[in-house]
């Protein structure tokens, strides 16, 4: 079985898509690829939660589980927030950076795997 969305380094064969969405009343462009979530659309829960925020111009945010970056990078360019965006799934990561680029924004983008102790 391969290792999922949530591994470190997802072992699914590459395949690779570009999604074209409007996110909070912007064009973005985002490349997707196996064995990262939500490869083939911005899922409902994603785009009910960016309707549902109340973000300032300006303020920090942190997007935990950043996946290839839909929700950061759309805050970025709706609302001109500072983006620090956290995953563990490497190829996810490369993905949002790859993505940051294509949508002329920037955000913070590291790995981390958050664990309370």
């Amino acid at each position: 079985m391969s290792k999922m969305y949530y591994a470190e380094n997802p072992d699914a064969a590459h395949d690779i898509h570009e999604l074209r969405v409007e996110l909070l009343g912007e064009k973005m462009t985002f490349l997707t690829d196996a064995g990262v979530f939500s490869k083939k659309m911005v899922d409902f829960g994603s785009q009910l939660l960016l309707k549902c925020l109340e973000v300032n111009k300006g303020e920090t945010i942190l997007d935990v589980g950043c996946g290839y970056g839909p929700l950061g990078l759309s805050l970025v360019k709706a609302y001109g927030v500072q983006a620090t965006m956290v995953d563990i799934n490497n190829r996810a990561l490369d993905l949002a950076r790859q993505n940051a680029e294509r949508n002329k924004v920037e955000a913070t983008i590291f790995q981390s795997l958050l664990l309370l102790y």
